[in-house]
This record gives C-alpha cells, structure tokens and sequence, in this order.
C-alpha cells in the first residue's frame, strides 16, 4: 500500500511527517526520489464528501497513476472519487513526467436534508443574485447542482456549489438546488421592473442624541430590488439593518445624510439634524377637567437646543380614560367619572404628568339670549359659536353650543357684528374650552355668566393682537393669539382665548376662485383596492356627484359632505386593519378613512383620510398631511389634514375643522399654506403613490 510505479513515494518522506500522518498513512522506505517541477495542480486541494458520494478529480496534466492513502475510505480510479466510509484520506496524483499533487479528502455524514440561504426573494430586472446551499452539521455534499424553471426569467451564470443567477424580465422562477443523494430544497424568485426612483419615508427629520429613528425606502410602484445599500456621510448618526427598513440612532450633535440606493443607481437623502437630549419634558397641561363623553388632545415640549420626535402617553386608570392615541400627542376620551394621571415620556426617560379629572355627564342647557346687563347669572356657556342669523342690533345675536373641542372654532369670522361670548368668574377657564377666533377687524363682547362682586375689568395679555374696551368689546387688530382676563373686585378670574386669523378663504375671496384653479388640474383617478373602502366611495359618489359637475365642483362636494354630513368623534377611530399596501401610508390612508365612511364619524386623521381617497378618486393628487395647526390658547398643536397640489402649487383643505365650525362656510377650503399666517405647519406630507398592493 502507498508505493506507485517507477518506484514513486505519494510523498517525500518529508511531507510524510507533515501531511499524511493525520491522513492515516504509514511511512515507507524507498530509494527512489522524485523532485516535481511543480507545475502540476489539481481541481481541488481539499474536498468534502458525503458518504456514498462519488467526486470527480481533475488535473492540468496527463496522470499515470492515482492512489489514496486510506483506500478503506476512500476509493480512487481515474480521478473519480468514491466515499466508502467515514474519515479522511489523502489522495494523490503522478504524472507522467514526474510532477505529483494531492488533495485531501474528508467523509462525512450523507445530509438528510438541505435548505437555501433564501426560501423567496423579490429581484428588479438587471439585478444579479447568489443562493448558497446550507447543510445540517456534520454533514457534506461536494455536488450541489442549481437549475432554474424559468430561463426566460432568470439566466443562471454559476450552478454548481452556489447558484448565481440574472433577472431578465418580470415573472417567477423557482430556482432548485439538488444534491448527490436527491435532496433538494427550492426558492421562489419574484422579478418586478427595474426600480425608476426609490423615496425614504422621510427626508428631513430632527433627534436628540441618543434617539433611535426607522427610516424606510419605497421603491416606484411595481418594481423591486433584493438589496438596498445605505450610507451615511457623518459619524454623528448610524444605522442597523438591512432590507427596506433601518434603524438610525443619532450619536452627537450635527447633521448627517442618510443615503439610500439599489443596484441600478437609483437613490434618495435623509437629511438628520441632532440636538441635545431633552432636559425636560413640559405638558401643555398639568390640570384638565372633562365631562364624560368629552375627547381631548394634549401635546407637549421640550427645553429649548433639544429634540425629542420619540414621545409616548400613557394613563394610570384606563377606566377613566380611553386613549386612542399614545405617540407624539395624546387623544383620550371620559369614559368613567373619577381621575386618570397622564404621563409623557420621551425616548430618555423625561417625563411631566396632567391629572385629569372627569366629572359626571350634564344635560346641555338652553343658551340665553343674548344680555348686556352685567348682573345677569346666566348659565356658562364655555363653547360658543355665533348663528348665522345677523340683526342690526349686536345684543340680539345668537349663539349655539359646540359639541366638540377642536383646534380651531369660529366666531363668525367674516361677520364684525360682536358675537356674545359667555365667561366663568372663578378659576381660569380651560384652555380648550372657549376659544374665540376671527378675521381681522372681527368682534365680540364678553359677557360674564357667574356671580361676581362689584365692577369688571378686562385686560388683552397682547393689544397687537386684540383689544378690548371697559364693556368687554374685544377688536382683532392683528394676527396671533392672545388671552383676554376678566376679574372683579373680590379677585374672581375668568379668561377668554382669542386668536385672529385672516380670514374667508384666506388670500382668495370666495370658493369659486379656487374651484376655477381646481378645474386645471391633470386628473388620474385611482381606487384604493381595498373594496369595501372603494364600494362606499361609489355609494357616496351617487348621492353627491352628478356627471355635468365640473372637476373642481365635484372636489368641493366632497368637501362639503365630510364637514356637514360627518360628525367629530373616536368612535371607530381606525376600526380595520389593511395589510399588502406597497406604501405604509397609503395603508394608513385606507384604515383611517374606513370608519368615517362607513359611520360618519371620526377624528382629524379620519376626516383628512376620507376627504384624500375622495378626491384621489376623481383624480386630484391628493395628499395626507401631518402638523401643526395654531390653537386659540396660543402655540401650535398635531393635526391631520389634506394637501391638493395643483400644478405644483399647495392648497390647504381641512373639512374636520370646517365642520366644527358648521360646515357650509368654507373657511378652511383651499387655504394657500403660505398665505395662511402660519396656521398649518407642515411636518410630513405623504405624498401620492398610488394605491398599489403586492
């Protein structure tokens, strides 16, 4: 065993010591040696078989002789390599002018199964990708063979040991990798169109250091790409991940872009903007009084130089209080009388709280009318909003309750008759619970409702903004918001909010204007695909819309359904969830507009997600919006709303506000937002992408 012709050694007794040892060979004597020019080599230096596999051996020159070290193992005849029994063996080759080589072969165990490293993927065309068989331990298989069902789909540039493939043209392929011994496993490959642009969720956002933040990457409609590669330019940020969704965590104050791209160069920026971790964290409320059956928003703050966008509510008595929002701002509703502390906390563990006390439901009360007789007890009013019905006489105007606290409610703007507005004595009112908003120039007269001793005075914390005379009339005289405080001689407080907006259609002087510019627009209908959404929009359309509208009046009936037929409120709030959406927020879009539809009732998202599958049905390139809106107590609150963009330009539709404020006025209706004095502030504007499922 171990000697070939003409006297051959497998080795010098050199490499006897080094290599064949493990190998299992005995050492042998000879007096012959033979020096290789070494320009011989083999296929392989090392294999691993699987027992009863058999492997073919090749070399780059004429062979005399093969021999294996361990022929109780392993067999070899011409180069084929036969698997006998567990172990290893050195095998070497002689060639007929001397030279020799060797290859080490190890036998394992036969594999029972295999699997790929991918069981689907998803491929743009032009893209190239790599399969790699897995095997359990202690197992081994040299012979691994990839084929594909589809070879007009996918062109195959390697198929043995790995499997590496091209997508030519959108279809499906299953890829199959098969060993020796006829296991086999598969991988589904799904091939869309090349991507034509790719877009991140968002492209600027601001954290505070130590703030973690996912951005993901949305390919145009129908195509795909396996491999999305990210990038940043800064070590102030970095980012987990892989796939269409990454994990930025913001490490030092600075900025740094995110760069997203695929395989065909396609690609998109996230500019990032660190700030300090919060300090704190400041409640626009530390106290709230609510009645059951009344809903709420509170928001909150931060030092100044910090950032905080991760921020989450929670409450203590979930019986009290039913939250229906937990992030960035807090929506709940009185469910039970007793008390419910809010809590705020940022991403670093700030946190302020608001207690909130919920009393017993009360029966609403006629609204008198109107008194300028200050010694009238008349019942409080805390929402008041003034009736069409206008006299020559501002002490015979009426007013109505408003159900719901909302961002924005209406004094009659465009009337400057003085509208009453009933005032507690006591403590200060509620922020939420009075607001006064009107045009410039517009006014009112207060008018307090409880007991009080001796004179009144009034006083405007801002007389840029508003004034107000001894008798309680109060004049807008600027834009802004600002507090009217009325106290009596005993110290008795009550406080109005008022803020002074510009007015009727904003920078536009009636509806029809805006119905002429809406008239221009290039229209691209699109459904929602989910049916049950886009079965109502049909029954709605055939109440509302007939076919001799113009494109503009058919926008404005839709406006004009949402914030007169629909009523503000959490009922359902996001009563469905729709999953395959391409977009997320399209997805979101779809959800949140399924319960107003269906019951006519809901909260800004829901009104702003109607009011936008509405119209993108008719073609309007409609968009979901979040911000900020300018609240009547002063600062800025979250609020939902539509975006139109008609050639390139911005109109602001808000039909939730709108219906608080009676619905038929169309004073938030194609609102330029930068003729709007700061009232919408945009945050994050989803802009369309069609409604595209997988």
């Amino acid at each position: 065993m171990g000697l070939l012709k003409k006297g051959f050694l497998i080795v010098t007794a050199t490499l006897v010591s080094t290599a064949f040892i493990g190998a299992g060979l005995n050492t042998v004597d000879s007096s012959v040696t033979v020096t290789p020019d070494g320009d011989m080599t083999l296929s392989k230096n090392g294999v691993s078989l699987g027992l009863g596999e058999v492997y073919q051996l090749s070399a780059n020159d004429d062979i005399e002789q093969w021999n294996s070290s361990r022929d109780d193992l392993v067999e070899i005849n011409k180069g084929e390599i036969c698997a006998k029994a567990l172990g290893s063996s050195m095998v070497a080759a002689l060639a007929e002018d001397g030279d020799e080589a060797q290859c080490l072969v190890v036998v394992r165990k036969s594999p029972d199964q295999v699997k790929l490293s991918e069981s689907e993927i998803t491929l743009g065309v032009g893209e190239s990708y790599k399969l790699k068989a897995i095997l359990p331990d202690g197992t081994a298989a040299a012979t691994r063979t990839f084929t594909t069902d589809r070879d007009d789909v996918l062109k195959m540039t390697q198929t043995n040991w790995e499997g590496v493939f091209t997508a030519i043209k959108p279809g499906k392929a299953v890829v199959t990798v098969r060993l020796y011994n006829g296991k086999e496993a598969k991988c589904t490959v799904t091939v869309k169109a090349e991507p034509q642009s790719l877009k991140l969720s968002k492209n600027e956002i601001t954290l505070g250091v130590g703030e973690e933040y996912k951005l993901k990457t949305i390919l145009s409609d129908g195509s795909g790409s396996h491999t999305i590669d990210y990038s940043a330019d800064s070590k102030n940020v970095s980012f987990s991940g892989t796939g269409d969704t990454i994990t930025v965590k913001a490490l030092s104050e600075g900025t740094a872009t995110i760069t997203s791209s695929v395989y065909n160069g396609k690609k998109d920026t996230c500019t990032i903007t660190v700030k300090k971790a919060p300090e704190k964290v400041i409640l626009a409320k530390n106290e709230m009084t609510l009645k059951i059956g009344e809903s709420a928003v509170l928001g909150c703050s931060v030092n100044d130089g910090a950032a905080a966008v991760g921020r989450t509510y929670s409450c203590d008595n979930n019986d009290v209080l039913k939250m229906t929002r937990t992030q960035w701002l807090a929506n709940f509703k009185a469910e039970k009388e007793g008390t419910s502390v809010i809590t705020v906390k940022t991403y670093n563990g700030k946190t302020d709280t608001c207690k909130v006390t919920v009393l017993p439901k009360e029966e609403p009360k006629p609204v008198p009318a109107a008194n300028t007789n200050v010694n009238n007890n008349t019942p409080t009013q805390q929402n008041v909003q003034a009736n069409t019905e206008q006299t020559d006489n501002p002490s015979d105007t009426k007013a109505e309750v408003i159900q719901e606290n909302n961002p924005l409610v209406l004094n009659n703007p465009s009337n400057y008759t003085p509208v009453e507005v009933y005032v507690d004595l006591g403590e200060y009112i509620d922020l939420a619970k009075n607001p006064a908003v009107f045009e410039l120039g517009g006014s009112l007269l207060i008018n307090p409702t409880s007991a009080y001793t001796g004179n009144l005075t009034f006083t405007s914390l801002d007389e840029s903004v508003a004034t107000v005379d001894a008798s309680g009339y109060v004049v807008g005289v600027g834009y802004g918001n600002t507090d009217i405080i009325v106290t009596d001689e005993a110290g008795a407080v009550g406080k109005l909010e008022v803020m002074v907006i510009s007015g009727y259609g904003m920078d536009y002087s009636d509806i029809y204007t805006i119905d002429s510019i809406l008239n221009t627009a290039e229209l691209k209908p699109m459904k929602t695909n989910y049916e049950p959404v886009d079965q109502m929009v049909d029954q709605i359309f055939a109440q509302i819309l007939t076919d001799d509208m113009t494109p503009g009046e058919k926008l404005r009936a839709c406006y004009y359904y949402l914030a007169t037929q629909c009523t503000y409120g959490y009922d359902g709030y996001k009563a469905v969830s729709v999953d395959g959406y391409l977009s997320p927020e399209d997805r979101e879009i779809v959800e949140f507009s399924y319960c107003i539809l269906k019951d006519r009732i809901g909260t800004c998202e829901n009104f702003g997600a109607a009011f936008t599958v509405m119209t993108r049905r008719l073609g309007f390139e409609t968009n979901f919006v979040y911000g900020d809106v300018a609240m009547s107590a002063g600062g800025y609150g979250g609020h939902y709303w539509s975006d139109v963009n008609v050639n390139g330009k911005h109109y602001v539709f808000d039909p939730q506000v709108e219906n608080n404020n009676g619905g038929t006025n169309y004073f938030f209706y194609g609102l330029r937002p930068e003729a709007s004095y700061g009232m919408y502030r945009y945050d994050y504007i989803e802009t369309v992408h069609g409604f595209k499922r997988y």
